[in-house]
């Protein structure tokens, strides 16, 4: 990357003009990389590449990028609508104009962008997994959600995201079998998946197979301790058992992570009256 980013700085030392754009979008890409996140370095860059070509849509589009990352989503918006007037056909400021329209509380707004791109690109993976993930969340539309996840699926198997929100999908229609199904081909995943370990563990708490749910709540908190719903329902489940030791030692670390918790204060002050 750093002999790319030579070149490149290099080609515009020698002739400022030559593709300025094209160059400024790709320095700018460097910083915007989940190397570096350096989104308003990226979103200057990218404004430079609009000032020395204002046709050039992916500017618009790179620039509402950086504000959505920022959580500018007023800006965020107004870009990704700037590029749609110059090309209503521009696939990603659909995209990302829809799913910044939905993350701010304006879901049929932003569906209606979404499946304005689903129609330029039925093929498109992850445009599939974000469809199935919003229609997921009304009651009336998992039909729709479930066919979108198995077509991203039947196009790209290894899609962790995509396995992980079909469990959750079978989770919610208590469809157990068929969720543990899906959190378990997420594990076998290349990818440690802290998501997966923790539904699948309450799917194994849920038909009361506590050894499966225990081992697969501890892989979450090997994959990050600070996980609290992994410890509290580890800690409720070896209270349950009768191992209070162990019990003891997940509501304490619960209470490190979240003091006022009721559940955690209320299940250690048990063991405590107990002993």
């Amino acid at each position: 990357m750093e002999d790319a980013l030579s070149l490149l700085q290099s080609i515009k030392k020698l002739d400022p003009h030559f593709m300025k754009s094209e160059i400024l979008l790709l320095l700018g890409d460097r910083l915007a990389s989940s190397i570096y996140r350096d989104f308003k370095g990226a979103q200057q860059l990218y404004k430079e590449a609009k000032q020395a070509n204002e046709h050039n849509v992916e500017c618009y589009v790179k620039i509402g990028y950086t504000y959505d990352k920022l959580r500018d989503y007023e800006n965020a918006i107004h870009y990704y609508k700037t590029a749609l007037k110059k090309d209503k056909k521009e696939f990603k400021a659909l995209v990302r104009l829809g799913l910044v329209l939905v993350r701010n509380n304006e879901r049929e707004k932003g569906l209606k962008y979404l499946n304005q791109a689903y129609s330029l690109n039925q093929e498109n993976v992850e445009l599939l997994v974000k469809l199935g993930e919003i229609n997921m969340k009304g009651d009336t539309e998992l039909e729709q959600a479930e066919e979108f996840l198995k077509k991203a699926l039947s196009i790209d198997p290894n899609i962790a995201d995509a396995h992980l929100a079909l469990g959750k999908l079978y989770e919610k229609q208590n469809k157990v079998e068929e969720a543990i199904e899906e959190f378990g081909t997420c594990l076998k995943l290349p990818k440690p998946n802290l998501s997966a370990h923790f539904n699948l563990a309450l799917m194994y708490e849920k038909k009361k197979m506590i050894k499966e749910a225990i081992f697969h709540f501890k892989q979450c908190l090997s994959l990050d301790q600070s996980h609290f719903g992994a410890s509290i329902h580890l800690a409720t489940l070896l209270a349950n058992l009768g191992d209070m030791v162990k019990a003891q030692k997940y509501f304490k670390h619960c209470l490190r992570l979240n003091p006022g918790s009721v559940a955690a204060n209320f299940g250690l002050a048990k063991i405590l009256h107990q002993t």
